[in-house]
């Protein structure tokens, strides 16, 4: 088969788990397949992870939409792969007219408007922004044949709002060995901090849970590993006692190895969280929040210890690193839930279904829907069109620096013209 991949960006498997998802799905698929890959964007980093996927026989193209435009226009292909449903949106309608039998997957990484419902509750998002951003959600997956979930509880969610062809690709998490040996007394925290929930989960750790610990273990040492943390919050974690940030780490190995115990305390979010699958496979006796384990199917004082409030969360804590029997107990057991559910071998099973399901629909595609040359007047127009509204959306990100009389001009504009931003 020939199948297009869209993303926002070129994978960076080192720094996010859902790049490195992506990454070895890329892979997977070219090992059979034909794929070509479009950034909508260019990142400063971009030049060592386009290695990676040249690597493994990953055809990239130019960066930004009109790449793919252009390349639906003279090109067949099998199915279409975006990457997050906002990928998909401002190419609905185009891929359906210059692709009509390609089989349309959009890959959901998570259910997004359940995190926006926790924005939502907390007064940080509108709630007819809410409704807003949830119904072009739905739009996407209904409009697509295929829906990618990463876990059967996402499915079961999607299922009750809209009626669509679900299938599964968890986490993919390679499996670590871990040496059980008595260590001392630290804990890590791996996010990347450019997502909101991950900084408001540090916030509650250092503001909350961190004095409790510290009040009655004082050489404990906390560790926080990961790109973007910046601003009051990097202040915050620099003027507390024993709390070190080592920034992005390219491999996460000697820090993991270091540590006694890692922490997820996440109070909101949606979908199967990296860091938790991460640290199963790898061995990490971990201490998470029932929201961290959304989808794991993981059970308390099992695979690991699940604390929603603070003080359970601190005492969950101090008691696993002072018990090694209990930290090589949730080891163990975590790492053979990573090794069914989140490990390569778990992920290629769930790949073969999904390949299954392509050539399956890609069958069914009525001989009407054949391949037919749209005219070159009607893609100039496309392309035009598609220029346009790639500027407008850029020019309303800038929205914030100009007079509330102009904001309101450009929001009904944007509203006349649906672009839906």
């Amino acid at each position: 088969m020939r199948i297009a991949v869209i993303s926002k960006k070129i994978p960076q498997p080192d720094r996010a788990s859902g790049c490195n998802r992506l990454f070895l799905l890329l892979e997977f698929l070219a090992k059979t397949n034909t794929v070509d890959f479009f950034p909508l964007s260019k990142t400063s980093a971009d030049f060592s992870y386009r290695t990676n996927l040249e690597k493994i026989n990953v055809n990239i193209n130019e960066y930004g939409g009109r790449s793919f435009l252009a390349s639906i226009f003279v090109s067949n292909y099998d199915a279409v792969l975006f990457e997050f449903y906002e990928t998909y949106i401002p190419f609905l309608h185009l891929v359906k007219r210059y692709q009509p039998l390609a089989v349309v997957i959009v890959d959901s990484v998570d259910i997004h408007f359940v995190r926006h419902a926790y924005e939502a509750n907390l007064g940080r998002l509108g709630s007819k922004l809410f409704v807003r951003l949830k119904t072009r959600e739905l739009c996407a997956y209904r409009n697509a044949d295929i829906t990618i979930v990463v876990s059967s509880q996402d499915r079961e969610i999607l299922k009750a709002e809209a009626d669509v062809k679900i299938e599964i690709l968890t986490n993919i998490n390679p499996i670590v060995h871990r040496v059980h040996k008595k260590r001392d007394h630290k804990i890590l925290f791996v996010a990347g901090f450019g997502h909101q929930p991950n900084c408001d989960a540090l916030a509650w750790f250092l503001t909350e849970i961190w004095p409790l610990i510290l009040a009655r273990k004082e050489e404990a040492c906390f560790i926080v590993v990961g790109p973007g943390l910046k601003g009051d919050l990097l202040q915050k974690l620099a003027s507390l006692k024993n709390c070190f940030y080592l920034g992005y780490q390219h491999d996460l190995s000697l820090v993991c190895d270091e540590c006694s115990i890692c922490v997820a305390p996440l109070t909101y979010g949606s979908g199967v969280k990296g860091k938790v699958t991460d640290a199963m496979a790898r061995g990490l006796p971990l201490v998470t929040t029932s929201i961290g384990v959304q989808g794991i199917k993981a059970i308390n004082g099992i695979h690991c210890y699940i604390a929603d409030n603070a003080s359970q969360f601190a005492d969950s804590v101090l008691s696993l690193l002072d018990d090694h029997a209990s930290q090589v107990h949730l080891s163990q057991n975590s790492q053979d839930l990573a090794k069914y559910n989140f490990s390569i071998d778990a992920a290629l099973k769930d790949l073969d279904r999904i390949i299954d399901a392509i050539l399956a629909i890609r069958s069914k595609k009525a001989p009407s829907m054949a391949f037919k040359s749209v005219p070159m007047q009607i893609y100039l127009g496309d392309l035009v069109s598609f220029t346009c509204v790639a500027a407008l959306r850029k020019a309303f990100s800038w929205l914030s620096l100009l007079p509330p009389k102009v904001i309101r001009i450009w929001k009904e504009v944007i509203r006349v013209v649906g672009l839906g931003v």
